[in-house]
């Protein structure tokens, strides 16, 4: 940490990093689905690591949502495949934010998950559905254990969007 003085003002300057905040890992990649022009474009997030329990795993979540609003930015998809199969996650209330269960994400998004994450994402989404009967998150819409399937889902919902505003992707 570095002090300064300014116009008598004492200035803490702390230099930051996401790496002391998350050992969780991003990776991302554009599928383009048909045409280079006008084919569909999904962008598939990828988090792998570990997920720390209960509201230790508040900075691991803000990680994740952040660098997902990163990427949609930069990249500007149409739909999103948020890949959890590789992360280590049993409990913690802020993946709700993640997975969107409030419906404010403004992009179609799928979510795949794996034995890792899948069990605790269950319980989350059984709570705040309000629906314990709910037995595999394959039973809830967008949720899938593999890409493929997901990629398909969100193939329908953009073709779905765009009936509604043809024009939407093209600006």
């Amino acid at each position: 940490m570095t002090v300064v003085e300014s116009a008598g003002i004492k200035i803490k300057m702390q230099p930051l990093t996401f790496a002391d905040e998350s050992t969780i890992q991003a990776g991302f990649e554009l599928l383009t689905l048909g045409d280079e022009s006008f084919g569909e474009q999904i962008l598939l997030a990828r988090f792998t690591g570990t997920y720390r329990p209960g509201h230790q795993g508040a900075p691991d979540a803000r990680f994740i949502r952040g660098q997902l609003r990163a990427a949609e930015l930069q990249w500007l998809p149409e739909g999103v495949i948020l890949d959890l199969r590789s992360l280590h996650y049993i409990w913690g209330d802020d993946m709700e934010e993640v997975l969107d269960f409030r419906q404010l994400h403004k992009l179609p998004l799928a979510v795949v998950t794996g034995p890792e994450c899948g069990p605790g994402i269950l319980t989350l989404a059984q709570m705040h559905r309000g629906n314990d009967k709910i037995q595999r998150l394959a039973e809830l819409p967008g949720y899938f254990e593999a890409v493929e399937p997901a990629v398909e889902y969100l193939r329908r919902k953009i073709h779905e969007i765009r009936k509604k505003n043809p024009f939407m992707f093209l600006l």
